[in-house]
């Protein structure tokens, strides 16, 4: 036999005995002359090795050219990023401590909640000519602590109540910036620190965004009440519209109601569909608004009602052994936010409830990291 093609050569090169072959490659032959048993393996090694080179596919070190086939290569167009949640608040942290910490500021209030944590890493990152001058006022056990492992000084509000700046948290912030706090339960001591200080902002995440208050955080308005006049702060609200308003429990590690620093039980008081204003009040006549019609302008465009979205945001409420969203309008719009507001103040037996509003204190801006890893801001125009 004289000539074989490349695919036919291995298994003839494998034989015991072979007489010759023509290897072509364009325009090169190679002649093998016939070759005895004894000089077999060498000729298979080289044969062998003949056979790689003719199958290896080449690579041309030259750019293609016009008369060549260009390969075709698959285009991967990456979508914008998708952050975590917790990647998302601290970006909004660490932007909010950029563009408000005051260069000569003496007290700075801290507040409570998992977004509060990256605010004091950032601040822990300044310079420490800036920082060791400085009193920080915490609003609870966990910022306290926040303030401590920083190696940051510690003050407390009973004795500097002139604060410079508060960075605190919210469960839920509407187009007006009227906020529901309180989920962690220091509400009390959070407003008392947010208006001790003459400027007051708060940094979430995109899913704090809400069209009216009590429509994505689902527990609803926490509020801080003396234990002994529970059960009628309970009856009051159901008259006011909540729906079941409950006392908030200790969770695994507490038998019974959560206490807050102070002493006090925590009632969560979902107003899904608005609340019942009293017969004199002028928004008793008032005809219920939606978000989807009222002027509440949303920036997140419709409102998807009982479903997994509102505002176009996610709901709250599923984490933390949360049951879910509310479902419904949530208290409406200013008017009625700053209505309820003032009912439940006067409710006896009430402390303080989680709304910070008008009346008590707004945060002057709101920083909200977002999931494509921008983070938007939100200011209160008076």
């Amino acid at each position: 036999m004289t000539e074989y093609c490349a695919r036919g050569l291995f298994p003839f090169i494998c034989s015991r005995r072979f007489s010759s072959a023509v290897f072509h490659r364009r325009y090169h032959v190679v002649q093998i002359s016939p070759v005895n048993d004894l000089i077999a393996p060498t000729a298979k090694r080289f044969l062998l090795g003949v056979y790689k080179r003719l199958t290896t596919p080449r690579t041309s070190p030259h750019p293609t050219t016009s008369h060549q086939k260009p390969s075709h290569k698959r285009t991967i167009t990456m979508a914008a990023p998708i952050l975590n949640v917790e990647s998302a608040k601290r970006l909004a942290a660490h932007r909010a401590v950029d563009e408000h910490f005051p260069a000569h500021a003496r007290h700075v209030g801290i507040g409570s909640g998992s977004t509060v944590v990256y605010v004091v890493e950032r601040i822990a990152q300044l310079s420490r000519e800036i920082t060791d001058g400085i009193i920080f006022v915490p609003t609870g056990y966990q910022s306290r602590e926040l303030i401590l492992r920083a190696g940051l000084k510690l003050g407390s509000i009973e004795l500097h109540t002139d604060l410079e700046v508060a960075f605190d948290g919210a469960d839920e912030v509407d187009p007006y910036l009227n906020c529901i706090k309180g989920g962690g339960a220091c509400l009390f001591q959070e407003k008392l620190v947010a208006i001790s200080a003459k400027k007051f902002v708060v940094v979430a995440d995109y899913r704090k965004l809400s069209p009216s208050l009590s429509t994505h955080y689902a527990p609803g308005i926490p509020i801080e009440v003396v234990p002994t006049a529970a059960n009628h702060v309970l009856s009051r609200l159901i008259s006011l519209g909540a729906v079941n308003p409950a006392i908030r429990m200790g969770g695994a590690s507490k038998a019974g109601p959560c206490i807050t620093d102070n002493g006090n039980f925590i009632i969560d008081a979902p107003f899904p569909d608005g609340f019942i204003p009293s017969p004199t009040s002028r928004l008793s006549h008032q005809r219920s608004i939606s978000p989807t019609s009222s002027s509440i302008g949303l920036d997140a465009g419709a409102v998807q009602m009982g479903g997994e979205r509102v505002g176009g945001l996610d709901i709250l409420g599923k984490e933390g052994g949360h049951p879910g969203a509310a479902v419904g309008m949530g208290v409406g719009g200013n008017e009625k936010v700053e209505e309820l507001a003032r009912v439940l103040k006067n409710i006896v037996g009430v402390v303080e409830h989680g709304v910070f509003w008008s009346g008590d204190k707004k945060p002057v801006m709101a920083y909200f990291g977002m999931e494509d890893g921008k983070v938007e801001t939100r200011t209160l125009h008076v």
